[in-house]
């Protein structure tokens, strides 16, 4: 907020808005279509007392809302999200109880409340929440409650796999993969519930986006799709063994299979024993035709 940067003409000090919220700022002014999205939360800070604690106290909540919609309000963002996400995209990850959910629920409806009274115009301000594709996972949520206020519900379709599995496999299907009777696919089953998912929330609200991945997960030193892989000193700079989409395929010759099926993608070396999962532009293209196809509102895209 105080430190300028790149093109900032003028010192960090006094009421200036500088940095990265001041170089966004300065986009907005030069595309009035441009609508910004706070994301509040995440997985770190998701969980337990972290983040659902305070949604069990009435003065907590009341004072997270009031500095919330402050917040939106003095840094020109038009969006948040709360996860599970809000224009306040608000990132809770998920209820585990009922009481947890109806508390989240509350929280969503206050923080729509107070954008129309700041602004007297329930389109000016917009609020969303993000989702995961596991059924398991939206049980508790307040879906009626929440759906007479978000905007959006966007649906993580991605993560199904990476380095928490012992095979390698399909990080973003869109429909479930059977694999050998003697694997269980963690990813089959989060393919499943994608489809369950939609059409869940669909009773009550047309507005899902559904989340493609801009890149990929890395396994190494494996036989392919449904095998054992093992660490490798290769990594990208990420942790977590991901690619980043502009490097995908990683090396010329690799071969790229397309699942029309599963609508999944994947590139394989077998020089390298070397298997990345991501969503090549084919994919999308069937992923976008099955949004337009159920009628859900569109897509979004993770980085």
């Amino acid at each position: 907020i105080q430190n300028p940067l790149g093109n900032d003409s003028t010192p960090g000090q006094g009421n200036g808005l500088y940095g990265c919220l001041g170089q966004l700022y300065s986009l907005k002014l030069e595309n009035r279509n441009l609508k910004l999205i706070l994301l509040v939360s995440g997985y770190m800070y998701s969980h337990g007392t972290y983040a659902f604690g305070f949604l069990a106290r009435n003065s907590s909540r009341g004072e997270f809302v009031r500095s919330a919609v402050q917040f939106i309000k003095d840094y020109g963002f038009d969006w948040l999200r709360v996860r599970p996400h809000t224009d306040m995209d608000i990132d809770t990850e998920f209820p585990t109880t009922a009481e947890e959910g109806n508390n989240l629920g509350d929280l969503v409806s206050s923080l729509r409340t107070a954008f129309n009274q700041l602004d007297g115009n329930s389109t000016s301000y917009q609020l969303s929440t993000a989702i995961s594709a596991d059924k398991n996972d939206i049980t508790y949520l307040a879906v009626r409650q929440m759906n007479e206020t978000l905007d959006f519900w966007n649906i993580m379709a991605y993560n199904y796999s990476g380095s928490w599995e012992k095979q390698a496999d399909n990080q973003a299907n869109l429909f479930p993969v059977m694999l050998a009777r003697t694997m269980q696919s963690n990813n089959s089953y989060h393919g499943e519930r994608l489809s369950i998912r939609s059409e869940l929330v669909g009773r009550f609200c047309s507005a899902n986006d559904t989340g493609i991945p801009l890149y990929g997960h890395t396994f190494e030193n494996t036989d392919g799709i449904g095998k054992q892989y093992n660490s490798s000193v290769q990594r990208s700079s990420d942790s977590d063994r991901k690619q980043f989409f502009l490097t995908l395929p990683l090396r010329l010759g690799a071969d790229i299979v397309e699942n029309n099926t599963t609508v999944s993608s994947y590139s394989y070396d077998n020089s390298t024993w070397e298997l990345v999962s991501y969503d090549t532009p084919g994919i999308v293209e069937l992923k976008a035709k099955y949004i337009m196809d159920q009628a859900l509102a569109g897509r979004m895209y993770w980085e």
